[in-house]
C-alpha cells in the first residue's frame, strides 16, 4: 500500500478528537514552513516560531543517557559539548533543530507524591513513530507507562529521575 493510502486509513480509524489533533498539528507544520523565513505576529514584528530545546534535570547523566539515548533512541549531539559548562549533562537531538538538554543539577522537585499518570504532571511531549515498538522497549526495560486517558495513540512514562514524558504517535 502506498504511504498516502496508508496514512488515510490510519486517519480514518481515529476518533474525531484525534483527527482534529492531527489536522491541527499539520496546520502548525504548514504555517511553520511558510513563516520560517521571517517572524510574523499580530503586529507583524514578533511571533514565537517553535521550541528550540527543553531542559530536563537529571541526577546522573549516564543513567539518563541509558534511557533517552538507549531506549528512546535520541542521538547525542556532538556539536554541543558540555565540557565548557559548570555542570555535567548532554544535548540530544530530537528532530529538525529541536533538542533535549539533560542538566545534571540538583532537582528541587520531590520524586514521591507525583501523579502516577504523567499526563497529570508537567511533562515534555515527544512525537514518535511506531508507539507499539516504544511500548515493547519500555516493557523490556521494566519501565512503567500508562496509555493516554483521552484515547489518543499516546503513552506516558517517567525517566529514571521521575520526569514525565508523553510520547504521541504521529
Amino acid at each position: 500500500m502506498n504511504p498516502v493510502a496508508e496514512m488515510a486509513l490510519r486517519l480514518a480509524r481515529l476518533s474525531l478528537e484525534q483527527q482534529q489533533e492531527v489536522l491541527d498539528f499539520a496546520e502548525f507544520l504548514a504555517n511553520k514552513a511558510s513563516t520560517d523565513s521571517a517572524p510574523s505576529g499580530s503586529d507583524g514584528a514578533f511571533a514565537v516560531q517553535g521550541i528550540v530545546h527543553a531542559s530536563v534535570l537529571v541526577a546522573d547523566t549516564q543513567t539518563a543517557l541509558a534511557f533517552y539515548h538507549g531506549i528512546l533512541g535520541l542521538p547525542i549531539n556532538p556539536e554541543r559539548p558540555t565540557e565548557r559548562m559548570a555542570y555535567a549533562g548532554a544535548w540530544l537531538d530530537v528532530n529538525a533543530g529541536q533538542q533535549l538538554h539533560l542538566l545534571e543539577l540538583p532537582n528541587p522537585d520531590p520524586r514521591t507524591g507525583r501523579p502516577e499518570h504523567g499526563g497529570r504532571d508537567r511533562h515534555v511531549a515527544l512525537a514518535v513513530h511506531n508507539l507499539a515498538v516504544l511500548a515493547q522497549r519500555l516493557e523490556h526495560a521494566g519501565i512503567a507507562y500508562t496509555r493516554s486517558k483521552s484515547g489518543r495513540a499516546a503513552l506516558f512514562c517517567r525517566d529514571p529521575d521521575g520526569n514525565a514524558l508523553e510520547c504521541l504517535e504521529i
